[in-house]
């Protein structure tokens, strides 16, 4: 692999998720550091023109991929990372530097990575979706509602592109609130197998509008639009909308609120506002033993 004055004489061991491994193990392409945080490094790929790194046929284009997240033991682990176990990253890493993926190793100043082992990310399972609670003081009402309204739009067969329009990209960060939200929403309809056709027009309409994003929120959202998501919310899914028997675990909520800044609680909300909609189209609620809502409370035989 080409050097570009960078040191590969420090090499460490990574495990590849499964999402990103076509991207390791394709032929060396150039790359930038997006960003550095001391749990995450995020690189970007320069020239993504291989067959191995393109995605499927009827993408658009590659902006969703083209993020390639490093995540130390302390970072939150998304679908499509890498992980480098307990690391501290160079000193003189930065925003900006040049880095070579491929052939199973990732070169940047002063580090290499190589791949020992890969990884399977965390998937929603399908079920048939509970009553939501209400979640009162720890999720946005506004954006429970859009992710609601959407949903419903989307069920009706009607055009959702001005709704997806207003939230996608909508918001400050590397993930916007917006999109937060709407990966919340694509979980949500992964989990309900009916709301399939839904689901398949909100992808598209996201799928061509990637570029009014940030890269990172374009793969989130395309790991979404799979089913993907980090192993708390994907757990807590799978317990609202009735995959997974019995109460969830001692503090899951809390630690799904818990992600990032304020991204818990907007991804909680477009799963939610999800869920009422499709509870609404369905019909009469359901019976649920596990779930109940007191006051502001989420309880759950005493899990949350």
């Amino acid at each position: 692999m080409p050097g570009n004055g960078m040191n590969d004489g420090d090499w460490r061991p990574c495990a590849v998720s499964l999402r990103s491994l076509n991207i390791l193990a394709a032929p060396p392409a150039a790359a930038r550091v997006l960003g550095v945080t001391p749990a995450a490094v995020y690189l970007y790929l320069e020239d993504d023109g291989t067959t191995a790194r393109r995605p499927e046929p009827g993408v658009p284009d590659a902006h969703s991929r083209r993020v390639i997240p490093l995540l130390t033991d302390s970072a939150v682990l998304l679908p499509s990372g890498i992980r480098v176990g307990r690391l501290s990253w160079p000193s003189r890493l930065t925003a900006g530097d040049p880095a070579t993926i491929g052939e199973n190793r990732i070169l940047l100043p002063g580090l290499g990575l190589h791949m020992v082992r890969t990884w399977r990310p965390s998937r929603v399972h399908v079920g048939v979706p509970r009553p939501m609670p209400d979640l009162i003081g720890s999720v946005d009402p506004g954006l429970r509602q859009a992710a609601a309204t959407l949903v419903t739009t989307a069920l009706s067969g009607a055009d959702p592109e001005v709704l997806v329009r207003a939230l996608l990209g909508r918001g400050r960060g590397l993930t916007p609130t917006g999109d937060d939200v709407l990966c919340g929403v694509l979980l949500a309809l992964r989990a309900d197998a009916p709301a399939e056709p839904a689901a398949d027009s909100l992808r598209m309409h996201i799928a061509r509008r990637w570029a009014a994003t940030t890269s990172l929120s374009a793969l989130l959202l395309r790991d979404a639009s799979d089913g993907y998501a980090v192993p708390e919310l994907a757990h807590l899914v799978d317990h609202l909308y009735g995959a997974a028997t019995g109460p969830p675990p001692v503090g899951l909520l809390a630690r799904v609120l818990s992600i990032g800044h304020t991204s818990g609680a907007d991804l909680l909300a477009g799963v939610l506002g999800a869920g009422d909609a499709l509870n609404n189209a369905a019909g009469p609620a359901r019976p649920n033993d596990h779930l109940q809502v007191h006051g502001k409370a989420l309880i759950s035989e005493g899990a949350f």
